[in-house]
């Protein structure tokens, strides 16, 4: 239930909470918020499906969130920005660069978007209230992992000098979405434009031929 509302809000746009999990600033430095501009959604099944339509997107006028047509290790969502998320309430979570044969996991999904080979990369645990502020008391960075058990060590060695070089660039944040008492959203600090009406009709999931769409710049990607 978490995951549906938050990608909803998320979708609709918004400024939201967001705290930086990096141990060498001090609490007030890691504070901040991030402006989302309301997106269509676009599924995807694999990162060769991911890395089509974004190279589609820049052509468009729609802004997209991408997501996962069903389980995709480590990524729930592709936030406008080319920023990776995933939806948790556990804040023991784990990063895993390689999964699934090396096929999934944050590598695969850099690859896809085509993030520069020296340009920070922007992690997102997005979480509710009491998870967010759990996650903030110790605030470091959640455990980045080359690869699961069931990822082959051969993947790891096929990826060779390019896992180190994505686990040095990964900027961590949590990311707070609201709800109310009945389990919905509420409204986010801001709103950046758009009505939610129109955001939630957007919802269907588009073919991702037809999927053209502007993606905003972030800070350090290139």
């Amino acid at each position: 239930m978490f995951a549906r509302h938050a990608l909803a809000k998320l979708r609709a746009g918004g400024t939201f909470q967001r705290y930086a999990l990096d141990p060498a600033a001090d609490r007030v430095a890691r504070m901040s918020t991030l402006v989302l501009p309301p997106s269509a959604q676009c599924s995807f099944s694999t990162c060769t499906e991911l890395a089509a339509a974004v190279g589609m997107a820049g052509s468009g006028a729609t802004t997209l969130t991408f997501a996962p047509a069903a389980g995709f290790a480590t990524i729930d969502l592709v936030l406008p920005g080319k920023l990776c998320a995933n939806f948790t309430i556990n804040t023991e979570h784990q990063l895993l660069l390689l999964a699934k044969s090396g096929t999934q996991g944050l590598l695969p999904v850099v690859r896809a978007l085509d993030i520069g080979p020296t340009a920070c990369i922007q992690f997102y645990w997005i979480l509710p209230a009491e998870r967010y502020e759990a996650a903030k008391s110790p605030g470091n960075p959640f455990v980045v992992k080359d690869r699961v058990s069931a990822c082959s060590a051969a993947a790891v060695t096929a990826a060779g000098a390019e896992l180190a070089s994505v686990r040095s660039r990964i900027d961590q944040y949590l990311l707070l979405v609201q709800f109310d008492d009945l389990g919905m959203p509420s409204t986010p600090l801001a709103e950046t434009g758009g009505d939610t009406a129109a955001a939630g009709a957007a919802a269907a999931t588009i073919a991702t031929a037809s999927a053209a769409a502007s993606i905003p710049a972030t800070r350090h990607l290139v």
